[in-house]
């Protein structure tokens, strides 16, 4: 696990260029907006002003979802770090985007990215396409493993509790969670889960399949269940679970999730 260390946060492109049903960024509730992509001239700048104004700073942590899309961002990532060999990083990855360039994630570990984040979600398969989540289960292994081999962390994101979602498709994206925590146990890398119970964002594709025209309650609710335990507090609002299952036993698989190790 990670040392603590000041770390400042930068944002390198807009928009997305998925159609995840459960996000208000998919592709198709934002045809007005074009994806933008800083060019690394730009980056290098931010970052720079960075270290002069907090010389402290040890990461940079990247919050958009492309600065990880393809082959040249992979050579991009490693030409911008390697002007500041003091710093490490962190940012976002999709499997889709790394699937193809496995063999270039040496030079992610070269550029000292020490921590990816991959939205994996679910995984069962009937759900992933139920919420158009595109990769299939084995390329979630293949990737997060080749991820922890290089000795980069992986931050996984799970979500339960998506509408119709049974006990079976629970299971399978627990066993998928435990997989890659096992393999992370003979690597360098190390793996962590961050999990959360389904909430739908009004005006995606899921809510309008739930509401279907219906007044939505908007009485968000914290998760005492969860909301316990620490740093989760903020992530924990509940607005009904639209599984098939209860209340206990959603709650009860993201908590072994959550525990993971």
């Amino acid at each position: 696990m990670f040392l603590k260390e000041e770390e400042a946060s930068i944002i390198t492109s807009r928009g997305c260029p998925y159609n995840c049903a459960f996000c208000g960024g998919a592709r198709s509730l934002n045809n007005d907006c074009k994806i933008r992509i800083r060019d690394n001239n730009s980056i290098i700048t931010e970052i720079q002003n960075i270290v002069d104004l907090y010389p402290d700073v040890k990461s940079i942590r990247i919050l958009d979802d492309l600065f990880i899309r393809d082959s040249k961002s992979i050579d991009n990532a490693y030409s911008i770090f390697n002007h500041f060999s003091q710093l490490s990083w962190r940012g976002m990855a999709h499997v889709r985007s790394l699937k193809n360039n496995l063999g270039k994630l040496d030079k992610l570990k070269s550029s000292k990215c020490k921590e990816l984040f991959v939205g994996i979600e679910s995984g069962s398969e009937a759900v992933r396409k139920k919420i158009n989540k595109l990769g299939k289960v084995k390329d979630i292994i293949d990737v997060s493993t080749a991820i922890l081999q290089n000795g980069i962390d992986l931050k996984g994101y799970f979500i339960y509790g998506f509408p119709e979602e049974t006990k079976s498709d629970f299971q399978k994206t627990y066993e998928l969670a435990s997989k890659i925590t096992e393999v992370s146990h003979s690597t360098l890398g190390n793996f962590r889960t961050s999990v959360f119970q389904f909430r739908p964002y009004e005006g995606t594709e899921l809510y309008r399949e739930i509401f279907n025209g219906k007044e939505f309650n908007h009485d968000f609710k914290i998760n005492n269940a969860i909301s316990g335990r620490e740093g989760r507090t903020q992530f924990n609002l509940n607005n009904g679970n639209y599984s098939k299952e209860s209340d206990e036993m959603l709650e009860d698989f993201i908590n072994k999730t959550l525990d993971l190790k």
